[in-house]
C-alpha cells in the first residue's frame, strides 16, 4: 500500500515538471499593433490591425473585439475578428473600417482591443490599446439651411417643408444620400425621409421638399430634423451630419378676404347684371370653404344663378373667383343697395368658421337722351353752322344743372357757342338748345355724326356724361356773292328789322 502511493506521487511529480518544461521552451508570443491609424473628421477610414505570433508553435482561435469608447468614433467593420490559426512566426491583418464623425476634435484617441486565445488548452484574454489620431479638423462639403417658408410652420401642420442643399466644397459629389430623422414624438417625417441625388456639381444648389407632420400639442419653439449624409467625393466616401433647424408656432386660423372685382358697381332697374368678387386665402388652409350670397330684404333682386358655390379647400396666398348673375326689379328706385356674402369653412381642428362681406350696389335712375324730332341738319364745308332743336329726358327722374356740349373730332371743331346750359330737365318735357359746330374745310361731304356730350347731376348728386349722336350732312358752301349780300349795311339794316334773306 505504502509503495502504490509513492508510485503516484512519483508520477504526478514528473508531469508537472513536464509541462513546465514545455511552457519554457515552446510560449506563444503574440504582438499587436496597428497601422493607418491617421484620420479625418466626418470621414470614414480603414485602420490595419496587425497579430504576429513570435512564440515556438502555433495558437488556435484567435478572438479580436475592437470597442471605441469615445463619442464619435464608431466601429463599422470587423469590430469582432476571428482567427482559426496563427502559425508560430506568422504575421496575420486584417482592416478596420471606422466612423469620425465630423464633432471629434483633432487630437489622439485610443480603442479597446480585446484578444482571447487558447493555449495549452487554456483561453488566455488580454485587453490591449489601440491608439489612433485625428489629424483633420471637420470641413463640410455640402451646406443644408431651410427654405423662408418652412422656417416657421404652425402647430396642427400637414404638409411640404422645403430645403435647399448646395455643394460647398472644392470638388463634385456623387450618390449623395440624405436620410432625415426626427427626434421628437411631437414632429414626424411622413415622405421623403430618404433623397439620393446621383451628382451635385460644385457650387449646384438643389430644393428638396419633403412632407412633415406636427401634433397640434407640440410645445412651441425651436425643433429641427437631423439629416444624415453619406456621398463620395474624389473616390472617397465621406459622412456629413446637419440639422434643418425651424420654429413650430401657435396654430392660426385661416383668414379669408373679399375682394370685389368690380367696385362701385351701378346697375339700372330692370336688367340683368353681374357681381364678380375675389377671395384671397392666407395664415392658414381653409377646409371645404363655400360661398353663399345673401339678396335684400326688400326683394328687388331675383338670382339668376345658385347663390351657394363650393370652393373646396383653399390654401394660404392663394384666391378663387365667384361670380353671381342677378336681376334688379324694374321698379326699383335710385340708391345704394346691399347684399351679404357669407363664406363658411373648417379650419385645422374641424371648427366651423365664418366670415361676412357687405357689397354695395349702385342703383342709377333710367335716364335717355334724343331729339324731340328725328332731323338731319345741314352744314356747310368749311364754316359754322348751327344746331337748333329740342332735348327730350326719358326717364322716372328729373336731372339738375343739364348742359350739352360739342365733342371735337377731325371734321367738326368747338367755338363760340359750342355748348348751353339747360339747367333742370324734367321728363318726357323737351327743352331747346342751340350749339354752333365749326365744320373743317377738309370735312367729307356727305353724310355724317357729330358727337353731342350731355352733363347732368344726377339722384344720387353724382355727374354723368351720356353721348348723344347729331345726323348732320356737309355740303358744298354757298357762293361767295350770296354770301357778301348778308354782310355790309344791307346785312346790318335785315339783322335790325329781323327781315331774312
Amino acid at each position: 500500500m505504502k509503495r502504490s502511493l509513492f508510485k503516484v506521487l512519483i508520477l504526478c511529480m514528473i508531469t508537472v515538471s513536464t509541462v513546465s518544461v514545455y511552457a519554457e521552451y515552446y510560449t506563444p508570443h503574440l504582438e499587436v499593433s496597428a497601422e493607418n491609424v491617421y484620420f479625418a473628421a466626418g470621414r470614414q477610414g480603414k485602420l490595419t490591425i496587425k497579430v504576429n505570433n513570435s512564440g515556438g508553435y502555433d495558437v488556435f482561435e484567435v478572438e479580436n473585439i475592437l470597442t471605441s469608447n469615445t463619442p464619435g468614433i464608431t466601429v463599422l467593420s470587423n469590430s469582432h475578428k476571428v482567427l482559426n490559426t496563427i502559425k508560430q512566426q506568422q504575421n496575420v491583418s486584417y482592416p478596420v473600417t471606422l466612423d469620425i464623425d465630423q464633432n471629434v476634435p483633432v487630437g489622439a484617441y485610443t480603442l479597446q482591443l480585446q484578444l482571447k486565445y487558447s493555449r495549452l488548452g487554456n483561453q488566455i484574454a488580454l485587453t490591449i490599446p489601440i491608439s489612433i489620431v485625428v489629424n483633420q479638423a471637420f470641413v463640410p462639403s455640402i451646406k443644408i439651411i431651410v427654405s423662408s417658408e418652412s422656417v416657421k410652420i404652425n402647430a396642427n401642420y400637414d404638409g411640404g417643408f422645403t430645403y435647399i442643399i448646395e455643394n460647398i466644397g472644392d470638388s463634385n459629389v456623387q450618390n449623395l444620400n440624405i436620410t432625415l430623422t426626427s427626434s421628437s414624438s411631437f414632429i414626424a417625417v411622413t415622405e421623403g425621409q430618404i433623397k439620393t441625388i446621383s451628382e451635385l456639381k460644385i457650387g449646384e444648389k438643389m430644393e428638396v421638399i419633403m412632407k412633415i407632420r406636427i401634433l397640434e400639442s407640440a410645445t412651441l419653439g425651436p425643433y429641427s430634423i437631423s439629416a444624415s449624409l453619406n456621398f463620395n467625393s474624389e473616390g472617397k466616401s465621406l459622412r456629413q451630419n446637419s440639422a434643418l433647424s425651424f420654429e413650430v408656432t401657435p396654430s392660426r386660423n385661416p383668414i379669408l378676404v373679399v375682394k370685389n372685382s368690380s367696385p362701385g358697381l351701378s346697375v339700372i332697374p330692370g336688367t340683368n347684371f353681374k357681381v364678380n368678387l375675389n377671395i384671397i386665402c392666407s395664415d392658414a388652409v381653409a377646409y371645404n370653404t363655400k360661398a353663399q350670397l345673401s339678396l335684400d330684404q326688400k326683394g328687388l333682386l331675383a338670382p339668376l344663378s345658385s347663390t351657394t358655390i363650393p370652393l373646396g379647400d383653399l390654401k394660404p396666398n392663394t384666391s378663387v373667383d365667384v361670380s353671381y348673375d342677378l336681376q334688379i326689379d324694374g321698379n326699383a328706385v335710385p340708391g345704394q343697395l346691399t347684399i351679404v356674402l357669407t363664406l363658411s369653412y373648417l379650419n385645422l381642428k374641424g371648427i366651423t368658421l365664418t366670415t361676412n362681406e357687405v357689397i354695395t350696389i349702385n342703383i342709377d335712375e333710367f335716364v335717355s337722351f334724343r331729339l324731340l324730332k328725328d332731323q338731319v341738319f345741314t352744314l356747310e364745308q368749311g364754316k359754322t353752322g348751327k344746331i337748333d332743336t329740342d332735348l327730350l329726358l326719358i326717364g322716372l327722374t328729373r336731372v339738375q344743372f343739364t348742359s350739352i356740349s360739342i365733342v371735337e373730332s377731325g371734321s367738326f371743331k368747338t367755338t363760340v357757342g359750342s355748348n348751353e346750359y339747360m339747367g333742370a330737365i324734367d321728363p318726357d318735357s323737351p327743352v331747346p338748345f342751340t350749339v354752333q359746330v365749326k365744320v373743317s374745310p377738309n370735312a367729307i361731304l356727305g353724310d355724317d355724326v357729330i358727337h353731342a356730350k350731355v352733363s347732368y347731376l344726377d339722384q344720387r348728386h353724382i355727374f354723368r356724361e351720356k353721348i348723344l349722336d347729331l345726323p348732320v350732312t356737309v355740303v358744298k358752301p354757298s357762293s361767295q356773292n350770296a354770301a357778301t349780300n348778308d354782310g355790309g349795311i344791307w346785312g346790318w339794316l335785315r339783322s335790325i328789322l329781323g327781315i331774312k334773306p
